[in-house]
């Protein structure tokens, strides 16, 4: 799973993966899939609905960004890049209907840019497909994470940008003028606004997420985990921190410590208050209802998983307190709690002495996840190879030259031959200034790729490069999926190589 996204009524559940290429559609009341957008022809990086939930725009390694009409699932406008478009954000709640689109060059050659388009024009293909500025993007780091910033009156005029080296940018799309400053210590991964937007969430691998003032830029709180953090969100009230992540299975080698609970933590002291077994790999995205109390998971093992949190009924709290601190309760007091009215400011006097009691308990329980949804209609695609008497001798694998031979020595002799399965690909035809960062954005979506399993051999003619993925049907999808595919200013040739 590379994203799942609720829409702004909370009704839909929109899901990419790596494997199908596919966005899929799933209906909350009874969690059934309902819809299938396809279009995409590589991984879909980076979603983003319009505040009306008409429109549906996506990213993708194919260099396409796609419109998609939500309710008939038409594509309304695909505009081709030369870029990887890796994150899209949407203008909400204003009359612009902006949004931002953060492009990737794929090689030295090109330059990575922030392109800012106007949504109506784009859906009418007007004034450059709505094309209103490009922004060259010439620093060292890349962005990871690109978002609209609330201002006053709705004018939406800057970008908050999350970058790799874990610093978090500030910048104005009519000045160029921006704001740098260094939070964390690596990749940013997500950026989440509070209910009232004056506070930002962020996530980073540095394994920590903080809580920041909009105005200052201040951090006001820091949540630290033991691996990795990919996603942070709050919870319905803004009372809980919910953080996912976890160790990459490329480099779970290195380690044999991989935490892949989903955390809560209490906002206001940044305390862990309970931790949950979900996932058997990393979380990749979370994301909470906006219109209720659920919130959702989704996986590097492929699955989405959907809970509901509630809320602890108030006696049940009550009974929960231990003694010393139910003492301290008064009659009035407790009727306070029975009747919902502890939501009252934390500074507030007459809350004080309640509000230490009930911040000892957890305010929050989760059932189990309601479904569990599987991509059973992802079909593992089967090699086009060439046969010789129905026997899997395979273009690229040892034997293929002298088949004939083989197979009348195998007749005469009657020995088995055992099938060799390569797990490598051979990529000719390659641009010289590729690079390793470039070919693992292609080609890891495919499956996953052994360590330090890709090499790149520079020629005077030709730039061939080696991958190794751990099984041989990944190979295999890698070859059929790209395979004469326009890279660039290249055709590739794919095919299986010797391990």
């Amino acid at each position: 799973m590379t994203i799942a996204k609720y829409n702004n009524k909370g009704d839909i559940i929109y899901v990419c993966d790596k494997e199908s290429k596919k966005i899929t559609a799933i209906e909350t009341i009874n969690y059934s899939l309902i819809k299938t957008y396809e279009g995409h022809n590589g991984v879909i990086w980076s979603i983003d609905i319009s505040s009306d939930d008409s429109i549906l725009i996506s990213c993708s390694g194919d260099m396409n960004i796609i419109v998609w009409d939500i309710e008939t699932c038409n594509i309304l406008n695909q505009l081709n890049t030369k870029n990887i478009p890796k994150c899209v954000s949407l203008q909400k709640n204003t009359k612009k209907n902006l949004l931002v689109i953060y492009n990737e060059a794929i090689s030295k050659r090109l330059k990575s840019n922030i392109s800012i388009y106007d949504l109506d024009n784009m859906i009418q293909k007007l004034d450059n497909n709505g094309l209103i500025k490009e922004i060259e993007w010439t620093k060292e780091y890349k962005p990871s994470i690109i978002t609209w910033m609330p201002e006053e009156k709705e004018v939406y005029s800057k970008l908050i940008i999350g970058c790799e080296n874990g610093n978090l940018i500030v910048k104005d799309i009519n000045s160029d003028e921006e704001v740098n400053y260094n939070l964390h210590n690596d990749s940013i991964k997500s950026i989440v606004f509070d209910k009232l937007r004056s506070k930002i969430l962020t996530s980073s691998l540095d394994k920590t997420a903080k809580q920041i003032n909009l105005g200052t830029f201040e951090v006001l709180k820091t949540y630290e985990s033991n691996v990795p953090i990919n996603y942070a969100i709050y919870n319905n009230n803004d009372r809980k921190i919910i953080l996912g992540g976890g160790i990459e299975a490329m480099m779970i080698a290195k380690t044999s410590d991989n935490d892949l609970n989903i955390k809560f933590y209490r906002t206001n002291d940044s305390k862990l208050i309970n931790h949950m077994s979900s996932h058997f790999g990393p979380v990749r995205c979370l994301d909470k209802s906006p219109n209720d109390k659920n919130f959702i998971s989704a996986s590097q093992d492929g699955m989405l998983k959907i809970y509901m949190m509630n809320d602890i009924d108030e006696e049940n709290k009550i009974n929960k307190i231990n003694n010393n601190e139910t003492d301290k309760i008064n009659n009035n007091e407790t009727d306070k709690i029975k009747s919902n009215e502890i939501n009252k400011s934390d500074d507030s006097n007459d809350n004080i002495e309640i509000n230490k009691c009930i911040n000892n308990i957890k305010n929050l329980y989760l059932s189990d996840e309601l479904n569990r949804l599987e991509y059973l209609n992802i079909k593992t695609a089967k090699p086009k190879v060439e046969e010789i008497n129905k026997h899997n001798l395979i273009v690229g694998m040892p034997g293929y030259k002298n088949a004939n031979k083989i197979l009348n020595e195998k007749k005469e002799s009657n020995i088995y031959i055992p099938v060799i399965k390569s797990t490598t690909i051979k990529i000719n035809n390659l641009p010289k200034d590729i690079r390793v960062k470039d070919l693992l954005d292609i080609y890891e979506f495919y499956g996953r790729i052994d360590e330090r399993g890709v090499n790149i051999k520079n020629y005077t003619e030709n730039t061939i490069a080696f991958i190794r993925y751990i099984s041989h049907e990944s190979a295999n999808k890698a070859i059929i999926a790209t395979n004469g595919l326009k890279f660039q200013y290249c055709i590739l040739d794919v095919e299986l190589a010797n391990n």
